[in-house]
């Protein structure tokens, strides 16, 4: 029998997600969790722009996320550069292949002790409907081009903020590819991915004792 737990949670408490969204909008945290996707980006972009309107502060960007689609990553990216406040990108548990791209264009980067930092090569994908017709040479250049444009971005990023040359920013995500190791946050901080590790953080903040 599967129980499941996070239900019995909230009805425990009398708490639900929407419950927990608007404690998180309170503290200015908006929580990136699992595959990124449009769906998801429009999701993060629209908090992003509220909170900004609301108030020009801090906002943190909470990530555990495998990654996802390039384009909504960039979407986010674009986001952060457009608002007035300040991003910073908190890795929780695991920042991997596009998540990452969305944790360089923070302002500020920081991860939890425990939490990895995975990049690998662009990878792209697409849908072919052919109706029995086969691509022509100039088709597959199109489509070769759509895919570097998305590379090369990512890679600016990179080397922009890691301050690394594009050969070892290439070197870092071939090892990826290759290997497929996460690095630990100490080793993100070391290559630049982070630029501190934190251990006091708190969901919430600690009620002030009144003073006598």
């Amino acid at each position: 029998m599967t129980i499941d737990i996070l239900g019995s949670i909230e009805k425990a408490l009398e708490i639900s997600d929407e419950t927990i969204a608007k404690q998180l909008a309170l503290q200015r945290m908006i929580p990136l969790n699992g595959k990124i996707d449009n769906e998801k980006a429009q999701g993060v972009c629209r908090a992003l722009v509220g909170m900004d309107m609301k108030e020009v502060a801090p906002i943190t960007l909470l990530i555990n996320s495998p990654g996802g689609g390039l384009q909504p990553a960039f979407s986010i990216a674009s986001a952060i550069d457009s608002i007035r406040s300040p991003v910073t990108g908190l890795v929780l548990e695991r920042a991997a292949s596009a998540a990452v791209t969305v944790l360089l264009s923070c302002k500020r980067r920081v991860a939890l002790p425990g939490s990895t930092i995975f990049v690998h090569c662009v990878r792209k994908s697409f849908e072919l409907v052919l109706h029995g017709e086969e691509l022509t040479d100039s088709e597959l250049r199109i489509m070769a081009n759509h895919a570097m444009i998305g590379r090369n971005r990512m890679e600016q990023l990179f080397v922009t903020k890691l301050g690394k040359p594009l050969e070892e920013i290439r070197e870092l995500m071939r090892l990826g590819e290759k290997l497929d190791i996460d690095y630990t946050a100490e080793e993100a901080l070391q290559l630049g991915f982070i630029q501190e590790i934190v251990k006091d953080f708190k969901y919430w903040e600690t009620p002030k004792t009144p003073s006598a």
